[in-house]
This record gives C-alpha cells, sequence and structure tokens, in this order.
C-alpha cells in the first residue's frame, strides 16, 4: 500500500475516534453513493456523517476509539 493511501486510510479512523465528521468532506466523493444505508439515513456524505455521530453516540469512547 502507498504512504499515500495509508495516509488517507488513518485520516478516514480519525472521523471515528476523533468524531470529526467534516473530514468526510475530504474522503469521501461529491458523487458517493451509499447503495446499503440504514434506514432513515441522508444521501451522500450528509449520511455518512449522520451514521458516524449514530455510531459514537450508541457506543462506547473505547469501543470507537481504534486509532
Amino acid at each position: 500500500m502507498s504512504e499515500e493511501n495509508k495516509a488517507l486510510a488513518r485520516r478516514f479512523f480519525q472521523i471515528f475516534s476523533g468524531g470529526d465528521v467534516s473530514i468526510l468532506d475530504e474522503v469521501i466523493s461529491d458523487n458517493y453513493v451509499d447503495h446499503n444505508p440504514f434506514p432513515d439515513q441522508a444521501p451522500g456524505r450528509e449520511g455518512v456523517k449522520q451514521l458516524v455521530n449514530d455510531m459514537r453516540a450508541a457506543f462506547p469512547e473505547e469501543v470507537v476509539s481504534f486509532v
């Protein structure tokens, strides 16, 4: 794996561990489509932001802080 891909993967995991969903604007394309969204999940990046926030609210910090 290239260093660029490793850096991108680390950045993506910071979203879950730190809760900074604004990073999604950097790592997910404008035209992202989730082909298997959760019920009531918004489309595109906003839906992923919603999912991250919901996951962080549902699980204790120890579970989501894996970076």
